[in-house]
């Protein structure tokens, strides 16, 4: 149909001959190679955008999930007190964490947040964990205490100061 002359200065004259387009207005069907990279470039963008979108959107739902509904909360006592810190550190390994949750059937996930913290000025630590069912939290409560006892061994000795399931 159009005639494609060549891109060069010494060209410059056909041109203007009836019929005849430059040789990159052939190739990108009749716009200019700028506009067409300009069109790739906002398309880009676009879809760049809604990517990111879709991905902030998914953080948010994730991030606003209600946590487990029920919460478990041990008090356990440590003799000699001296030794809280070692349980502590016990209780907060991966190790115990799985063997529990497996023991009691909770969630890997779920007894993987437990949390433990020393309770000031006594020999007692405080564990919380969250789990889905007053079942669940019972089994956890009824697998806590002689796990962490068979991993602490014979260096402490623990009993169950208080418990609640809420």
């Amino acid at each position: 149909m159009h005639e494609a002359c060549p891109d060069s200065a010494a060209a410059a004259t056909d041109l203007f001959r009836p019929g005849c387009r430059p040789l990159s207005k052939v190739l990108t069907k009749g716009r200019v190679g700028g506009q067409c990279f300009e069109d790739l470039k906002s398309k880009v963008i676009i879809a760049l955008v809604a990517a990111c979108a879709l991905v902030v959107g998914t953080l948010f739902i994730l991030k606003h999930r209600s946590s487990a509904p029920v919460t478990v909360t041990l008090r356990i006592a440590v003799t000699p007190g001296q030794q809280v810190g070692f349980v502590i550190g016990r209780a907060n390994s991966a190790k115990f964490k799985y063997l529990v949750g497996k023991q009691s059937g909770v969630k890997p996930v779920l007894a993987q947040k437990l949390s433990l913290q020393a309770v000031p000025n006594s020999a007692v630590v405080e564990a919380r964990v969250g789990v889905l069912t007053e079942d669940e939290g019972r089994r956890y409560v009824e697998a806590f205490l002689p796990t962490l006892q068979d991993l602490c061994g014979a260096q402490v000795k623990l009993s169950l100061a208080a418990q609640s399931i809420r």
